[in-house]
């Protein structure tokens, strides 16, 4: 008889419980981290069952984030299963630690999620919460930070509220960091470095991120732009192949990749002359990215590693732990070396060493972060760009389309300084 009283009791305590994590789902600011006062629980806050449970619960996520975002405060969202006394008590026992109480006035906005929910799987998925009932705590933004399993004591709890402001102080200054050296990138026309950068803070919420998305947006714009650049140039043109191997190789292995390509055979861009061994398929490294779009876009899956930051399906407080810069990728003119052309009699590949020697003076000039934007600068691309041209009929011409591996790479080379001048006279 006692158990089946017990029973009963526990079905209706389960069922409140359910009703009261969606009797007040989109109250918004009405119950306020502090809002409520010392004596009660303002409108949207559902109050514990017990009479001496102090504790301040909101009726949804989406009011706990509400509730934070005030004073910056911490969501903690406790997930336990509807079902399960055990459960149950864990978390009134939690709800019965006077700090944990104090805390849910003033120091953090708490809220129960049903742990077979769809929002609280995704939280607990990323988070890979060790075992339930437990904690996930999020920001303001509803950004998932870290997860815990359920705390033995109020200790483990007053903690991470206690080190809450550092965390977000680290987690601002390593956005910060990363969308500040995207933006430098962008200005110097280093658009795969700018967009790599910008990915660190796109997969998450807040003004940072929003930050990021717009500078993701600006280089894949100057990307489009190029790209019409290109469609411009006369069909079997150095330039308009020059172009279209710079665009892939910048953007292999992101998630533009299968976008760019797209673009291309929508343009009519992909001329023959790029060899189809050529494209990127390293388009579309991100996992998400079907292998039918590739298909679509008649490109072969590349098997090179993606060179997005994998950041997107990680708490915030493992990706700054991480704190991986991405390293800046050489400049169009580093390293090339025409030592391939050295000591031949033929004068057209004289001719075409001097025209790259003077072609690279005129680019580093133009290149150099003193010089100033405008048509000056302009100018000396629009200079170096010819020679390149030049060097490259030249080169083609002496070795009758059959160029040996040193002058091939070094042709390659020069079709790359092509590239860099037509972009940088995009900025």
């Amino acid at each position: 008889m006692l158990r089946s009283c017990w029973l009963l009791v526990l079905s209706l305590a389960v069922a409140l419980s359910a009703c009261s994590d969606s009797a007040y789902a989109g109250q918004g600011k009405g119950g306020g981290a502090k809002g409520g006062g010392k004596g009660g629980g303002g409108k949207g806050v559902v109050r514990g069952r017990n009479a001496d449970d102090d504790m301040r619960w909101y009726g949804s996520l989406a009011a706990a984030e509400e509730a934070a975002k005030a004073e910056d405060l911490p969501v903690m969202a406790v997930l336990r299963r509807l079902g399960s006394l055990d459960d149950q008590e864990a978390v009134e026992k939690l709800a019965s630690w006077p700090q944990v109480g104090a805390l849910s006035k003033e120091g953090m906005a708490a809220v129960r999620l049903n742990a077979d929910g769809s929002k609280a799987e995704a939280l607990s998925s990323k988070l890979k919460l060790p075992s339930l009932p437990g904690i996930i705590w999020l920001d303001q933004y509803g950004n998932p930070i870290l997860g815990q399993s359920m705390p033995e004591s109020a200790q483990a709890i007053v903690q991470v509220v206690g080190n809450w402001k550092t965390t977000l102080a680290s987690i601002d200054r390593f956005f910060k960091d990363h969308n500040g050296r995207g933006e430098r990138f962008l200005e110097r026309g280093k658009l795969r470095d700018a967009y790599l950068e910008f990915s660190y803070g796109v997969p998450f919420k807040g003004p940072e991120p929003d930050r990021a998305r717009a500078g993701h947006e600006k280089a894949r714009e100057r990307w489009a732009k190029l790209l019409d650049v290109a469609a411009k140039f006369p069909e079997g043109s150095r330039s308009r192949d020059a172009i279209v191997k710079g665009l892939r190789q910048d953007v292999q292995g992101t998630d533009y990749a299968v976008t760019l390509e797209q673009a291309i055979q929508k343009a009519g861009a992909a001329l023959s002359a790029v060899a189809a061994a050529d494209t990127p398929a390293a388009a579309a490294e991100k996992p998400a990215a079907p292998a039918s779009a590739l298909a679509a876009a008649g490109v072969a899956e590349s098997k090179s590693a993606p060179a997005m930051p994998a950041v997107e399906n990680k708490p915030l407080a493992e990706v700054i732990a991480a704190r991986v810069a991405t390293q800046e990728q050489p400049s169009e003119d580093a390293g090339v070396d025409t030592k391939a052309l050295a000591g031949k009699n033929d004068e057209r590949l004289k001719d075409a060493e001097k025209l790259v020697q003077d072609g690279l003076g005129e680019f580093r000039k133009a290149t150099a972060d003193t010089m100033d934007r405008g048509e000056a600068r302009n100018g000396l691309l629009r200079a170096a760009h010819t020679k390149f041209d030049k060097a490259l009929a030249l080169l083609d011409q002496a070795t009758a389309g059959k160029p040996d591996a040193q002058t091939g790479k070094l042709m390659e080379r020069i079709g790359m300084l092509m590239y860099g001048c037509l972009k940088y006279q995009s900025l």
